[in-house]
């Protein structure tokens, strides 16, 4: 988890300072939970989801990940972040592991991702171009799709 501070050297209890201090973010790990190695020719079969509940309802923001029918998920109190209120933008995709790195896919991959909304409305997500990690792959990304209805989602392909 992370939280923009505008003084890093005032981070809250409990939290930690980013060792690179032109970062004004204080950042806290939360609970894990052990997951299987996932083969990427079996990405196929993995979903992944991000939850987070409404502002004072005492309930839990949850990430989830299944894989090949078994779930893993973690909790955290929805008080932590109140990310329910703020959470405006997802980015997902399948890049290199920290550090700017890049991850390398043989040639003729192709990977579709689909990434869902559900804010109780019927309204297209947006599409915004860039990204907000440093860490990349070697795919093209291809054209993205927003789409509105019961499940609002944009839907991207990326292939070399």
């Amino acid at each position: 988890m992370l939280i923009n501070s505008d003084d890093y050297n005032r981070c809250p209890a409990g939290w930690d300072e980013p060792i690179d201090k032109t970062i004004k973010a204080c950042y806290k790990n939360s609970l894990a939970v052990a997951a299987p190695y996932i083969p990427v020719g079996n990405l196929y079969l993995t979903t992944l989801a991000g939850y987070a509940s409404t502002s004072g309802s005492g309930a839990t923001d949850t990430v989830m990940l299944t894989y090949n029918g078994n779930a893993y998920s973690v909790n955290q109190p929805e008080a932590t972040l109140d990310i329910g209120q703020v959470w405006k933008q997802s980015e997902f995709n399948i890049f290199g592991n920290g550090n700017g790195s890049r991850l390398y896919f043989k040639p003729k991959t192709s990977i579709t991702v689909n990434l869902q909304v559900n804010d109780a409305t019927t309204y297209a997500p947006q599409c915004l171009p860039g990204g907000t990690t440093g860490e990349t792959n070697n795919l093209t990304l291809g054209a993205c799709i927003a789409t509105p209805g019961v499940t609002p989602s944009i839907q991207f392909t990326e292939s070399n």
